[in-house]
């Protein structure tokens, strides 16, 4: 597919620039005319979009007869950024785009990374500054306006705002892995009516706070890992239809999928409350939501509650309320490192519901990768992590605080902000 260019058409329209040029030329014929006819002449095999977003055809608006929006989301491509700009991230559910070709949220590099190549403005460490999130220098590497401000209205009412630093930035990586994860699970939900999505962006050139799921050192973000399991091609999420709490059956496979689906209430010390099962049959390519019982959607306590669905190999963890109103367990796992040719094996045991169970392997080494991240736990159950690097001696950092972190560590403080 070929495409005439970003958000100018967009940019035209809503952002000032038809009352700047005053009649000039802004090269709306590349887009709409000279760009499409080489494309049809060099490569007629492939689409052409005149860009991105643009809504595409003899469209028009039901309301006052012009055109229709190039941003409009029943139309084309749509970018959403109202989401990092102004908004929380579960209003990406208040839309249903037709292809969302642009949207994002950001996060910290690496804290690797960060010690590398941002130090205060009098030459230390970040890390040792008063208040490293509001250094001057920290700040150059944060380009998006209010960045960090946007960045803790978005935890906020999620996670909190966490007054130290470290907490703060595996917050601020969390949040925006949450996000994401959050966005691509309701657009892959509602296939084929939203027929796909792109994230903004892959990877950084240099250090920064950004939208990137791998910062400038090739180090991958927790938000990397959230991808891989949000683009999964068997998917279960939990959504809502209609008010009612669902969960969307995702089957982007060549193959049906027929299981018993099976739901659990239970509360966050693994004590069982209810539970039902479901067969379903999943055709290729499809998705198939079905509704929660009434009596597994409504807790008796949301604070001590956990809903789980699982289907064959795929399951999801859902929380019935905001990880600042649960009753989690601020110390819920165990850890053992066990050294291994070329690394070690990290073995973690949840005696409560742990979220987002993760390594940050580059704060022991900084070589140091690690297989797989932000595994939620249910009381009782284990999960082991394969960290490769050259380092030796490290078993203990591997095994704590701030290499091993869960979201369950960010109700021990948070700094209020208005939500």
């Amino acid at each position: 597919h070929w495409n005439g260019g970003n958000e100018n058409l967009w940019g035209h329209q809503d952002w000032g620039w038809s009352e700047r040029l005053a009649g000039r030329t802004w090269g709306e014929r590349y887009a709409r005319e000279l760009l499409p006819a080489i494309v049809a002449e060099l490569d007629p095999t492939r689409t052409y979009s005149e860009n991105s977003p643009c809504s595409p055809g003899p469209h028009r608006a039901e309301s006052a007869g012009s055109d229709v929006h190039p941003n409009h989301p029943d139309h084309g491509t749509h970018h959403q950024w109202d989401v990092w700009n102004r908004v929380d991230y579960t209003e990406y559910r208040s839309e249903v785009p037709r292809f969302c070709s642009e949207f994002g949220f950001q996060g910290p590099p690496a804290r690797r990374t960060l010690s590398d190549w941002v130090h205060t403005v009098d030459g230390g460490p970040l890390a040792e500054a008063a208040d490293p999130k509001n250094d001057a220098n920290f700040a150059i590497h944060q380009k998006a306006e209010d960045g960090n401000g946007k960045l803790d209205r978005g935890m906020a009412p999620h996670l909190g705002v966490p007054s130290d630093f470290a907490d703060w930035h595996w917050a601020a990586q969390l949040n925006q892995a949450r996000a994401v994860a959050y966005a691509v699970e309701h657009y892959r939900s509602w296939w084929p009516r939203t027929a796909g999505a792109i994230v903004w962006q892959l990877n950084d050139c240099w250090p920064v706070t950004s939208w990137a799921a791998i910062d400038s050192e090739e180090r991958l973000k927790p938000l990397w890992h959230g991808l891989r399991a949000a683009f999964a091609p068997r998917l279960l999420a939990m959504v809502d239809r209609n008010g009612t709490l669902s969960v969307a059956v995702i089957n982007d496979t060549d193959a049906d999928w027929s299981d018993e689906l099976e739901l659990t209430r239970e509360q966050l010390d693994g004590t069982p409350i209810a539970s039902a099962s479901v067969a379903v049959a999943v055709p290729v390519r499809s998705v198939h939501v079905i509704a929660v019982p009434a009596a597994l959607a409504s807790p008796g306590d949301a604070r001590t509650e956990v809903l789980l669905a699982r289907l064959g190999h795929s399951r999801t963890v859902h929380t019935l309320v905001e990880d600042v109103d649960l009753a989690l367990d601020a110390d819920p796992i165990s850890a053992t490192a066990i050294p291994i040719e070329g690394g070690y094996l990290v073995q973690v045991t949840a005696r409560s519901l742990a979220r987002d169970v993760t390594l940050l392997p580059d704060v022991a080494a900084a070589d140091a990768v690690v297989d797989h991240g932000l595994v939620t736990l249910l009381a009782g159950e284990n999960a082991t992590f394969e960290v490769r690097t050259a380092a030796e001696g490290i078993a203990e950092l591997l095994v704590g605080e701030p290499v091993l972190r869960t979201a369950n560590d960010l109700r021990r403080t948070e700094t209020p902000v208005p939500r």
